[in-house]
C-alpha cells in the first residue's frame, strides 16, 4: 500500500491513529508542489526524518511537472525514487498533452531530469475508459516501459462503479509490467473522486493482479483510511 503525505496534519495522523496499521512493506509518498502549489524543499527535508521513524521502509518524493521534478532531483533527497505527477489542467504541468507522442516525450524528459533516481510515473487514468480520449492513442503499457513504476490514477472509476472495467483494460495494456503497475483509490467521501471506506475497501480488494495500490486520503478522512487499513490488516 502507498499512502501520500502532503501536510503536517497528515503526518500527525500517520504518527498517531494510523501508525498501528502501517507495515514495513508499505510506501509513504511525500507530496509537495502538486496542482498549482509551490514546491517546498524545506518542508520535504524536515518531514523525511519523521517518516523514517514509521514502519514503512520505502519513501518516495512526489511533485507535479518538469520544473519541480528537476528541483527535487537537484535537492539530493534520500528517497527511493521520485514521482512525476501528470494531469491535465495542473498549472505545475504546462508540458501536459493528451497527444500520446508528446506524453511519451514528457515521460522521457522526466526520466532525464530525475538524474538517476528511480522514476515513478503517476498519470491521470481518464484515458482508460473515457471514450472521447481514445483518439489520442494513450497506451499505459508504453508508459510502463519507460519508468520504474507506474501509478495510474484510477480513483474516478471506483466512484463511478466501473473500477473492474478500468482495471481489466489497464491489466491488458500493462500485461508485461504488472509487477510494477499500481492503481489508486481515494478514501475520502468529500473529495471529487473519493468514496466512503466500504466502497474504497471493495475497490482495494479488487486490485489484483497489480503490484499494489495508492490509497489517497486527506486528514479530514483519516477515519475512512483507518477503517480500510484495519479491514485489510486486522
Amino acid at each position: 500500500m502507498t499512502l501520500p503525505v502532503f501536510n503536517d496534519r497528515g503526518l500527525a495522523a500517520l504518527q498517531g491513529p494510523l501508525e498501528p496499521y502501517l507495515r514495513p512493506e508499505d510506501t509513504l509518498m511525500l507530496v509537495s508542489g502538486n496542482v498549482d502549489k509551490p514546491l517546498s524543499l524545506p518542508w520535504l527535508e524536515a518531514t523525511l526524518p519523521a517518516l523514517r521513524a514509521l514502519p514503512p521502509q520505502r519513501l518516495l518524493a512526489a511533485t507535479a511537472g518538469h520544473a519541480h521534478l528537476a528541483a527535487l532531483a537537484d535537492a539530493g533527497l534520500k528517497v527511493a525514487g521520485l514521482v512525476y505527477i501528470y494531469e491535465p489542467g495542473f498549472a505545475n504541468v504546462p508540458e501536459f498533452s493528451w497527444e500520446a507522442p508528446r506524453t511519451l516525450w514528457a515521460l522521457q524528459e522526466a526520466r532525464a531530469l530525475a538524474q538517476g533516481y528511480p522514476l515513478v510515473f503517476k498519470p491521470t487514468g481518464r484515458a482508460l475508459l473515457q471514450g472521447y480520449l481514445r483518439r489520442y492513442g494513450w497506451h499505459y503499457g508504453r508508459f510502463a516501459e519507460r519508468c520504474d513504476a507506474l501509478f495510474v490514477q484510477t480513483q474516478t472509476y471506483c466512484r463511478a462503479g466501473t473500477f473492474g472495467a478500468a482495471l481489466e483494460k489497464l491489466a491488458r495494456e500493462c500485461a508485461a509490467h504488472l509487477d510494477r503497475t499500481y492503481v489508486q483509490v481515494t478514501a475520502d467521501p468529500a473529495a471529487p473522486n473519493g468514496v466512503p471506506s466500504a466502497q474504497a475497501l471493495a475497490c482495494l480488494r479488487a486490485a489484483h493482479p497489480f503490484a499494489g495500490a495508492t490509497l489517497w486520503w486527506s486528514p479530514r478522512a483519516q477515519d475512512a483510511v483507518r477503517a480500510c487499513l484495519a479491514a485489510l490488516r486486522p
